[in-house]
């Protein structure tokens, strides 16, 4: 238009004109070109936001937005593998619905195991979670001022990626749900720690990275407003470096920050949120991040919806906002109006534009009216106890009234409230000194009041002590974290003045055997006090003894048993409780008793009697159930064991071996132990066994052991001399078996063998003429080897005039003893024979007289 104006561009050169223009802008479209592949990351398509990977439920609200639950109840986690190189280029997003759970999207992409070819490169341990619950008052492990667990509020947060594992690895964490005027306001948090490569270089895209999304109803990233993206490299605002001395080169890390989304304009849209953290894509640099948000109505809050005889209300913007603008009534703001927090002095409406930290173009403008009303104003009021790191702190609500009033709690004076019980309690997983406001609103009047409240660091009492055996000392491990000075009682009063010390590591003997409870009280100065307690158990001693005969014939043998505990130890060497000695002379025993723990020990000393002079005389080969005699000499008592106290004793030969005996003969001062061995012959023969075979079929039979063999009959037999003959028998035959052994033993046995006969079809008739002329007067059916059989005939009104179950017993031709009239009758055959197979028949049958 100025060239227009001053005549350059006049309706005669238009044309060459607009020619030079098109020139010009080629050239500056082609610079853009340049520049846009010179350096990417200056270029916005190449900050391309990240989308949903699977359909997400649409949850009807913010569902644990904060992960209140200790879980990821309500959001979803993937992996993936990062290949970029002069794009970027994610695959293999694997994952879901989290759920319940506190650990989510194992990585097996990037993980390996001992044995797996990549291990000895990228030993990454399975399973490799790249989805975490956070909780308690840890530091991050590379930077350890920076908590695990959002200072903004809440008990829980996430980590993403794998700390500084890395092979590939991305984490993904996402939620979609329904924006409304109760969470309009969403805010989220995150700390980032991304390492730097330097060697080798990486492309931009292969740098390790931290993505943020918001994604409105079509799954386009709200523009500006939705989406935040950092690479590894120097001079990132916000960002410090550490040295990693494992790589040699720097990781840069951002300390927790809040950021607000503004969601107004997308209320009834379901929107979804993405964090997003990956390892670099050559694999050897590692990225990730710990993330946390919460929803809210997008509001104002004030001290007090009225002015109810108080002369300033203080009003405060939503946390997270680059920028704060206030206007109102005039002269109404007695404060600054650019900053969050406005003390105002006047009724009416006032309004506030926030600027998230993404731009002026994400601005938003927040409202609210300020009336006057009479009434009473409240006197809010509160106290703290001892805040401790990591333990739930009490809050006591002293306000005036409490009665028909309500309270909201704000714990880091954040501007969001965190609860409205009347004495609430609340964890903070970090140190420091914090801010808490108390709002009470009564009747449309409201008033707040904050104090400070100081969490200290908590020492963490623990202690080992291992259990021990009455009498010995017990050595106290005190394994505190952060104790310097400590009190111990042992919980033995009877044991004086030594029941308690302030030893850090002390040792106590206990009075008595049983169970202690020890406690112990550690201490730091200007940190919260920890008490333990934990219970050592002194075992008491056992009471070792022996019991046995206190002597012994020589020869003989005596069984010792140890008492007193459940494991034992002899000078023999045996390791039961009773053991077996044959001493030739006088012997000393020696057990080692413990009941697990404790030892004790004893020794038994055992007396060998003087040698006497015996034996013993009898038969000592025997056929099997035959009688023997043994007779003992030359004593003047015996004691056979059998238990028999007589000079001989009657030895019975029923069992299949030999069997042993032995004889103690006293004489008084001197005895002996005498042994002798019966041999029983009880290696005879058996007839085996009782079988069953059809007609021409063959059967081994065995006679078991023995010198010689004779069976009766030899009918049917390959050899009736042999021990295990073949035998095919026409007809069911008994064999007997006599059998005799080389010392001249013999026995009998008999086994049947059963022949089953062969099954056969049978001819059914289908006339007969029962008129007394003697030719084929009856229904007679010939049948053969039939297990079973029945027969039904029936007449044509289907009433039965015949039954019978044996082949041999037909029909006469009579009803009831009168002649049946002549016609057509109806048979049903059942029959079984002997090998199972079943033969069933049925038809008509013609009577004719």
């Amino acid at each position: 238009m100025r060239d227009v104006a001053s005549g350059k561009a006049t309706p005669a050169n238009v044309q060459n004109y607009e020619g030079t223009l098109v020139s010009s802008i080629k050239t500056i479209y082609k610079e853009f070109k340049q520049a846009e592949k010179d350096y990417p990351s200056s270029v916005e398509e190449f900050r391309t936001p990240p989308k949903p990977f699977l359909a997400q439920i649409c949850n009807s609200g913010c569902d644990n937005i904060n992960f209140a639950t200790g879980d990821l109840t309500g959001w979803y986690a993937y992996y993936a593998a990062n290949v970029s190189n002069l794009y970027t280029n994610v695959v293999d997003i694997t994952g879901g619905l989290a759920g319940s759970v506190k650990h989510a999207a194992n990585d097996t992409l990037t993980s390996y195991e001992p044995g797996d070819p990549y291990y000895d490169e990228f030993p990454n341990p399975r399973p490799d979670y790249q989805v975490n619950i956070t909780s308690g008052n840890r530091g991050d492990g590379l930077v350890p001022s920076i908590p695990v667990v959002s200072p903004f509020g809440g008990r829980y947060s996430v980590m993403l990626g794998d700390s500084t594992l890395h092979n590939y690895g991305i984490a993904m964490l996402s939620q979609t749900f329904k924006v409304s005027a109760a969470n309009a306001n969403f805010t989220y948090q995150y700390a980032v720690f991304l390492e730097n490569p330097t060697n080798p270089l990486h492309t931009y895209f292969q740098q390790p990275f931290f993505k943020i999304a918001v994604l409105d109803e079509n799954q386009d990233t709200i523009r500006f407003c939705g989406e935040y993206f950092v690479v590894a490299q120097g001079g990132i605002p916000g960002f410090k470096g550490v040295f990693y001395p494992p790589s040699g080169d720097s990781v840069y890390y951002k300390d927790w920050t809040i950021v607000n989304v503004p969601l107004t304009h997308y209320i009834g849209q379901c929107v979804t949120v993405i964090f997003e953290v990956g390892d670099c894509a050559l694999g050897g640099h590692f990225g990730y991040a710990y993330v946390d948000a919460s929803c809210s109505p997008l509001e104002i809050e004030s001290s007090s919806p009225n002015f109810c005889g108080q002369k300033t209300i203080t009003l405060t913007g939503p946390p997270g906002e680059a920028h704060y603008i206030w206007s109102g009534p005039a002269k109404g703001i007695i404060s600054s109006d650019t900053l969050r927090q406005i003390t105002v002095d006047s009724v009416g409406k006032y309004s506030l534009v926030i600027i998230p930290f993404t731009g002026a173009t994400c601005a938003d403008t927040l409202t609210i009216s300020i009336g006057k009303k009479v009434g009473t104003l409240p006197h809010p009021d509160f106290s703290a106890d001892t805040a401790c790191i990591g333990s739930p702190t009490i809050f006591l609500n002293t306000s005036k009234p409490i009665a028909n009033s309500s309270f909201y709690w704000d714990f880091y004076n954040s501007g969001i409230y965190n609860d409205s019980t009347v004495n609430p309690t609340w964890t903070y997983n970090s140190t420091g000194i914090y801010t808490v406001k108390l709002h009470e609103l009564t009747n449309g009047c409201g008033m707040d009041t904050t104090i400070n409240v100081k969490v200290d660091s908590i020492v963490s009492s623990s202690f080992i002590a291992d259990t021990v055996c009455y009498q010995d000392t017990t050595q106290f491990a005190n394994t505190t974290s952060g104790g310097i000075t400590y009190y111990w009682n042992f919980g033995d009063p009877s044991s004086g003045p030594t029941n308690t010390s302030t030893q850090a590591t002390p040792n106590h003997s206990f009075s008595a055997p049983g169970i202690y409870t020890v406690s112990l009280i550690s201490k730091h100065p200007g940190w919260c006090s920890d008490t333990v307690k934990g219970s050592v158990l002194v075992m008491p001693l056992p009471t070792a003894s022996i019991t046995g005969p206190d002597s012994i014939c020589y020869g003989g043998s005596v069984v010792l048993t140890a008492h007193g505990g459940t494991h034992f130890k002899w000078n023999t060497g045996a390791v039961t409780s009773s053991i077996t000695v044959n001493p030739v002379q006088n012997s000393s025993y020696t057990v080692t008793v413990s009941n697990g723990k404790c030892e004790a020990d004893t020794t038994y000393e055992l007396f060998v009697k003087p040698v006497a002079t015996g034996g013993i005389n009898g038969k000592t080969s025997v056929c099997l159930n035959d009688t023997v005699y043994l007779t003992a000499s030359g004593g003047g008592t015996y004691l056979w064991n059998t238990g028999a106290t007589t000079s001989s004793i009657k030895v019975p030969a029923t069992s299949f071996g030999d069997t042993a005996y032995s004889v103690i003969i006293n004489n008084g001062k001197s005895c002996l132990t005498v042994h002798e061995r019966v041999n029983i012959d009880s290696i005879m023969g058996y007839a085996c066994c009782n079988d069953n075979i059809f007609a021409g079929d063959t059967i081994v039979i065995s006679g078991g052991e023995g010198a010689h063999f004779t069976w009766e009959p030899p009918t049917g037999l390959s050899c009736d001399t042999c021990p295990y003959p073949i035998a095919d028998p026409t007809v069911t035959t008994t064999y007997t078996l006599l059998t005799i052994t080389k010392y001249g033993c013999f026995a009998t046995s008999q086994i049947t063998i059963d022949v089953v006969l062969p099954c056969k079809d049978f001819f059914v008739p289908n006339v007969f003429t029962p008129n007394g002329d003697g030719i084929n007067d009856t229904y007679l059916i010939k049948t053969e080897f039939l297990a079973k059989y029945e027969i039904s005939i029936y007449n044509r009104w289907g009433k039965e005039v015949f039954s019978s179950q044996d082949p041999n017993a037909p029909w006469n031709g009579t009803i009831d003893k009168s002649p049946a009239s002549a016609g057509v009758y109806y048979y049903i055959i059942r029959s079984t024979c002997a090998n199972g197979k079943t033969i069933d028949k049925h038809g008509f049958l013609q009577l004719i007289r």
